[in-house]
């Protein structure tokens, strides 16, 4: 079929507030109109959030999860391509995760697959950015906690992290350890997953690897947990191993290692047994309430709901300069979270911003305190598994040492949403294209269906539908309408506008040949929404008036004869223009 599958998606404000209210009238009893306008799934709105910045040309606003809304905004002046998960904190089903790599503390991975592969029943990914900066091997630069369980102790620069209450904080930490046994005996543990020096005790547990890689010259204490892993906390382990001759020793999974050298060794001979129950404490100072992530980050950027570079930043190139940005802010109550990605180094499309720009975006949101994360070809952006900002490296999303995840508890459900997709559509007329929809729960969790269960129906003037399969065919007129899918009483649309042709161009034009040449024709053509369409010559009419010149064929090749002019006449569908062809002489010039 002509054109078949040549589509553009687009977005329109005004079809967008169209689709809300037609949404609205297919579920009315749903959700009320102020909740469609709440939804707005696009709506041009004016938000001066600087002084003297540039003003929203659009925003996109959507429930992804309980208490979680993903905004986009655009800016012209900039340009700017920012996009904003919004995260209620008070809600019983919602809190932060950090994530490492691979999990293994020398693992790269994409924001995108840390995402998925933790997202599962009970436990979704609503949404994720990258994180901290990292060294070689993937290895965070500053301090990461998992559900408790310290990766990597902290250097000099703010760390953003959540307490087990899921109030967040921003502080720039220290690191202290101890480990005791039944008798009250202590000793300072030295540091966390990292090289064994002189006289110190580390502790390892399974983000390092499957072993400790320690020489000899040590001793090592094997154990289990018996409490669940809380930093500022005291957490309870078994032993259930010791070495003092081999070194290298294997890390239990439900456990750790601790390693001593030179007198940390000799504590650990003359205190500690097989079977004893050891105390550990694992604390990051000048905080002290227990602690359940935490993610490195630099630097600082509000502080106290002022812009404030802080960490030796301020006058920087790094921070005056624009890039692509990752950031995290929270009111000053501490119950809402923004986590914000700005696009950048894409000339025409979004910039990127400076620190100060940043910090001054986020305020005017309504951050309190915020903190910079690692940016560049890193910054990431993922909702419900989908990657929803433009990362800049030219080989798309980058992988990364770790990543800051939105996770919802919520139950599945019923369904009580369907998102067809995509919501708008510019497509060439007669051409097909294959929409889906998307089912979500009360909590927007994913609800599949089967096919059966689901019937498409379309405005009879855009084209026609397969009522099962969703398969679009546009019509030939230049028109528009409506897309929808129905399962049961619960209904979607998508905004369809079919294009037709307008213009058409041959090119070159006019045509100079030699007798005897056969020469395949093409064409572009221009439809009402201003797409170029390019076309094989057999997909256009063709008609030579002067045959003695040259001819068509069937194929679209046009083949000259002998010397002469002619008018190449070309037409498809209702459109059609006119080409000169001359045919001149082998050797010669072109005829006058």
């Amino acid at each position: 079929m002509a054109g078949a599958n040549r589509t553009s998606a687009f977005a329109g404000a005004g079809q967008n507030l169209a689709k809300a209210a037609r949404r609205w009238l297919l579920q009315p009893n749903q959700f009320t109109v102020s909740e469609v306008i709440m939804r707005g799934t696009v709506a041009v709105l004016l938000v001066l959030l600087m002084a003297g910045a540039a003003v929203a040309q659009e925003i996109s606003s959507e429930m992804v999860g309980p208490g979680v809304r993903h905004r986009s905004f655009y800016f012209k002046k900039g340009p700017w391509a920012i996009d904003v998960l919004e995260v209620d904190l008070t809600d019983p089903f919602i809190h932060m995760e950090t994530v490492k790599g691979q999990d293994h503390l020398r693992g790269y991975e994409k924001t995108s697959s840390m995402a998925r592969r933790n997202d599962r029943e009970g436990h979704w990914v609503v949404g994720a950015v990258n994180g901290d900066f990292y060294a070689a091997g993937g290895v965070p630069i500053n301090c990461q906690v998992i559900r408790g369980e310290m990766l990597r102790t902290p250097i000099e620069y703010s760390v953003l992290g959540f307490f087990s209450d899921r109030k967040p904080f921003i502080s720039v930490l220290s690191f202290s350890g101890s480990v005791g046994t039944s008798q009250g005996d202590w000793h300072a543990i030295d540091g966390v997953n990292q090289a064994r020096e002189t006289d110190q005790l580390i502790l390892y547990n399974h983000y390092f690897g499957p072993t400790t890689e320690t020489n000899i010259w040590g001793a090592e204490v094997r154990f289990k947990a018996v409490d669940s892993w809380g930093v500022n906390d005291t957490v309870r382990v078994v032993v259930i191993g010791l070495d003092s001759t081999q070194g290298n020793q294997p890390i239990p999974a439900a456990g750790g290692v601790l390693s001593g050298h030179g007198s940390a060794r000799n504590w650990l001979l003359h205190s500690v047994s097989l079977q004893d129950t050891l105390r550990i404490v694992l604390r990051l100072p000048p905080l002290k309430k227990q602690i359940l992530e935490a993610i490195g980050g630099l630097p600082r950027i509000v502080r106290d709901g002022k812009v404030s570079i802080e960490e030796g930043r301020e006058g920087s190139s790094f921070a005056t300069s624009r890039h692509p940005r990752t950031a995290v802010g929270f009111t000053q109550d501490s119950t809402k979270l923004f986590l914000m990605t700005v696009d950048g180094r894409q000339p025409g499309y979004s910039m990127g911003m400076t620190l100060r720009e940043l910090a001054e975006f986020l305020i005017g949101l309504g951050a309190y305190q915020a903190i910079n994360l690692d940016g560049g070809g890193s910054t990431t952006m993922v909702v419900r598994n989908r990657i929803v900002n433009r990362p800049s490296d030219s080989g798309g999303e980058r992988s990364v040492a770790n990543a800051l995840m939105v996770i919802s508890t919520a139950p599945r459900d019923t369904l009580w949403r369907l998102n067809v997709v995509p919501d708008t559509l510019h497509i060439f007329w007669q051409s097909e294209f294959q929409f889906r929809a998307e089912g979500i729960d009360r909590f927007y969790n994913p609800v599949t269906f089967t096919a059966g269960e689901l019937t498409w129906t379309c405005d009879p003037a855009i084209g026609r539908i397969e009522s099962s399969g969703g398969r679009f065919t546009a019509g030939d007129q230049h028109a528009s309408g409506w897309v929808v899918a129905r399962a049961g009483s619960i209904a979607d649309s998508a905004f369809v506008v079919v294009d037709v042709p307008e213009a058409i161009v041959v090119e070159p034009n006019p045509i100079y040949f030699q007798a005897g040449i056969r020469w395949r024709l093409t064409g572009r053509v221009i439809d009402t929404g201003g797409a170029v369409h390019s076309l094989a010559g057999s997909e256009f009419h063709w008609e030579v008036a002067d045959t003695s010149v040259a001819v068509v064929d069937g194929a679209g090749n046009l083949v000259t004869r002998s010397p002469g002019k002619t008018w190449l006449l070309v037409s498809y569908g209702p459109v059609a223009d006119s080409v000169v062809v001359s045919v001149e002489y082998p050797g010669s010039g072109p005829l006058d």
